[in-house]
């Protein structure tokens, strides 16, 4: 192998691909998956290996990194916290922002007053919150330390932070003044080939189908969704498509939607995690998708509709909205999708579908994997 020594620390196997950015002749790459793996992975990826999390994998991890020239956080959690607290301080470290490290830290920001209600039910007692109280306990039982003070830390020893946009980027500087350098993500890296829109089996679709939320998170504030289609009367032309297969929750707030969307017929939920080819051929019969997060999320939902010829539907509180339309490409806010059902106009809009599925290539071509790869080379070796 050749070029710069770079070592990947994730944990969850469902983000394994995003090392596929580091791929290439720059870059020489060593893959360490924290916790179990699927066997077959490991059979398949030779500069892969295990390690547990403990203190003894935390040592292995340790020798594994000194020959490296950086260090690749996937998403800060209390176990890489240590990691990057350890690490010797002439290794630059670099961390992938996933997202909730820090918007779980805030839900009074992202979370709607109903999905506010429902978060806090679930952590209150008697009028008593012990969230606050029982978590900074948990954390030293847990971990050995407070996650919070340990991240302020981390974040400080911390060279590098990875993330889709500037736009995020400053609006999470606003509220957590010390973050890493920012060093923005190729776009659309995940998209290797574009298979045309499929308008036919749109236009032939019945009923057409309009998907509500990524998943099961408190973020996606479905019930305010619900209760804008609830009140309009062309809301039986339609199929409301939850996707929640995944994702955190509670028990009160999954009953209350299921309440709510229960032996309706415009209503469904989807409660089991699709393949990736299922789920690409479900966003080609759609003609809309409707994300009313306050915060970045959704990413492959989005992308996928936008390979798909789907309309996208944004709150506009969630800045990632505020980024794609400065990208070129067309975005409607949650506003428009309630003016839209009220007036029978959430069909499929093929004169968006193509002007979004152009602006794609040019997106992917004004800054793609070499930009970032160079960019990251840059930025690691000064």
């Amino acid at each position: 192998m050749s070029g710069i020594k770079v070592v990947h620390i994730y944990s969850d196997q469902k983000f394994a691909h995003q090392t596929k950015i580091f791929e290439g002749d720059y870059f020489s790459n060593l893959i360490v998956k924290v916790g179990k793996t699927d066997t077959q992975v490991i059979h398949e990826d030779h500069n892969m290996v295990v390690v547990s999390q403990d203190k003894r994998g935390l040592d292995e991890i340790l020798s594994i990194c000194n020959e490296a020239k950086f260090v690749v956080l996937y998403n800060l959690d209390v176990f890489k916290m240590k990691i990057a607290l350890a690490l010797p301080k002439q290794l630059k470290i670099v961390w992938r922002f996933y997202g909730y490290e820090l918007y779980s830290m805030r839900s009074d920001l992202f979370y709607s007053e109903l999905s506010q209600k429902y978060y806090e039910r679930k952590t209150t007692l008697l009028g008593i919150n012990f969230r606050y109280i029982l978590a900074p306990i948990r954390d030293l039982l847990k971990y050995g330390v407070r996650r919070k003070k340990y991240l302020w830390k981390a974040m400080k020893r911390i060279d590098y932070f990875l993330a889709l946009s500037e736009e995020e980027y400053l609006f999470l500087q606003s509220i957590w003044k010390n973050l890493p350098e920012f060093v923005k993500l190729p776009h659309f890296h995940q998209i290797t080939e574009l298979r045309n829109i499929d308008y036919d089996i749109k236009q032939k679709t019945k009923k057409p189908t309009i998907i509500l939320g990524n998943n099961r998170s408190f973020y996606n504030n479905h019930l305010d969704l619900i209760n804008i289609i609830e009140k309009e009367r062309p809301k039986i032309n339609y199929d409301f498509a939850l996707l929640y297969s995944y994702g955190n929750s509670s028990k009160d707030y999954t009953n209350e939607i299921k309440r709510r969307t229960d032996n309706k017929s415009y209503f469904r939920l989807i409660e089991n995690f699709m393949s990736k080819e299922k789920f690409f051929s479900f966003y080609q019969k759609a003609s809309a998708l409707v994300i009313n997060g306050y915060r970045q999320m959704a990413g492959a939902n989005i992308r996928t509709a936008f390979q798909t010829g789907v309309k996208v539907y944004l709150n506009n509180k969630n800045v990632h909205k505020k980024w794609l339309e400065n990208e070129g490409f067309h975005v409607f806010s949650i506003e428009d999708f309630k003016n839209d059902l009220y007036n029978n106009d959430l069909f499929f809009d093929e004169e968006n579908a193509k002007h979004n599925f152009e602006n794609i290539i040019k997106f992917k071509n004004r800054y793609g994997i070499k930009d970032f790869q160079k960019k990251i080379i840059d930025n690691t070796t000064k």
